[in-house]
Parts: structure tokens; C-alpha cells; sequence
């Protein structure tokens, strides 16, 4: 009789390991899918809405149109800013680089991973001269003032941190050929999503 528990507990111990062993290759395989599939430039019809954190401003939201490309481990994104959802008036082109981190699975939402992404270079390009709208951004301050002109903004100006400040905790997902970020919130350098955005990214090429 011993000798039979001491087999069953055996047999057990031995298939619970090889479903151990098992899950850590479905989750390595997917993990690999999931990056050579973000890999490449992905574009939407849809516009992201970013809040505008100034005291008394008139515009309390930016409309975003964005373009996020994925370059083995770096995340390259170009975001053109308006300051209405009709798309008349026309901000900056803000463009930034930096490397991503795919960190585990989330279990919110099927399909979706938590990563982190970081920023090591950043510009910033006006598309207006309109002197109430550098003043309300401070751009002036900044030292940006010229339509067409790159601007390097790695120490920061306005609403946008030096590219020290924040490590962005986000979620993504990738399922039917299109790819969702994590809700935008205050505290992203801190606190990671746990919404999906209602924005679809496919890919272009």
C-alpha cells in the first residue's frame, strides 16, 4: 500500500512539472509572437484625446493624430497636435524615442501584456505662430518660436517632462491584427493602467 501512494505521488509530482515546464513554454512562445508582431509602424483613424494640465486655459484637451513604430527594442512615436477635434487648429509635431519593455501578462484583459516604455530623445516642432498660444504653453520660454524648426526638448518645456522624469506603465494589446495601449491617466509614471484606450492601431507596414 505504501508503495503504491509513493507511486501516485510520484506520477503527480512528476506531471505537475511537466505542466509547470509546459506553461513557461506557451507563455516564452507567445512572448516572442507578441514582439516580432509589434515589430513595424502602426497608424489609426481614431484620435487620442490628451489632457492639458494648465491653470485657466481655454483648451482643457490636445487631439493627437499618432504614428508608433516598433524597431526591435526601441519605440519610436510622432504625435501632431490639435487643439480641436475638428483638426483646424494645428499645434506641434512632437516626436519622441526610447526603448520598450514587455514585462509580463496582465490579467485584465485577455490578449494583453504590461510594458514599460522610456524616452531618451525627444523634439518638438511648432505648426503655429500664434502669440496666445506659445504664451499659454510657454513656449517662448523655452526658447521655441519658430515655425518648421526641430526643436530638442530633453530638459523639457511646458507639458512635457525631461526625458528622466518618466518611465510610462502601460498595457498593451495585440489581437486581430491591431494593437490598444493603456488609458492615458496623471499618474502613468507611477501607477500602471488598468483600462484599454478606446483607440485601434494597424499596422501599415
Amino acid at each position: 500500500m505504501k508503495n503504491l501512494v509513493k507511486t501516485l505521488m510520484l506520477t503527480y509530482f512528476v506531471f505537475v512539472c511537466i505542466s509547470c515546464d509546459s506553461d513557461d513554454e506557451n507563455t516564452s512562445n507567445e512572448f516572442e509572437i507578441l514582439i516580432s508582431d509589434l515589430q513595424g509602424e502602426w497608424v489609426s483613424n481614431q484620435l487620442t484625446v490628451f489632457p492639458i494640465n494648465i491653470p485657466d486655459s481655454p483648451f482643457q484637451e490636445a487631439y493627437l493624430q499618432e504614428v508608433f513604430e516598433f524597431d526591435g527594442a526601441t519605440n519610436k512615436i510622432t504625435s501632431t497636435a490639435y487643439l480641436d477635434r475638428e483638426l483646424t487648429i494645428p499645434v506641434l509635431i512632437y516626436k519622441s524615442v526610447g526603448p520598450f519593455e514587455v514585462l509580463q501578462e496582465s490579467p485584465l484583459f485577455p490578449n494583453t501584456w504590461e510594458a514599460d516604455f522610456g524616452n531618451t530623445d525627444q523634439t518638438l516642432e511648432l505648426t503655429t505662430d500664434d502669440s496666445e498660444i506659445l504664451a499659454l504653453f510657454g513656449f517662448e520660454s523655452c526658447g521655441i518660436t519658430e515655425i518648421g524648426v526641430v526643436y530638442s526638448i530633453n530638459d523639457g518645456c511646458s507639458i512635457f517632462p525631461s526625458i528622466t522624469e518618466c518611465v510610462e506603465k502601460d498595457i498593451i494589446q495585440v489581437a486581430n491584427g491591431q494593437l490598444r495601449f493603456g488609458t492615458r491617466t496623471l499618474d502613468i509614471c507611477e501607477v500602471r493602467v488598468e483600462t484599454l484606450q478606446d483607440t485601434f492601431y494597424t499596422k501599415e507596414n
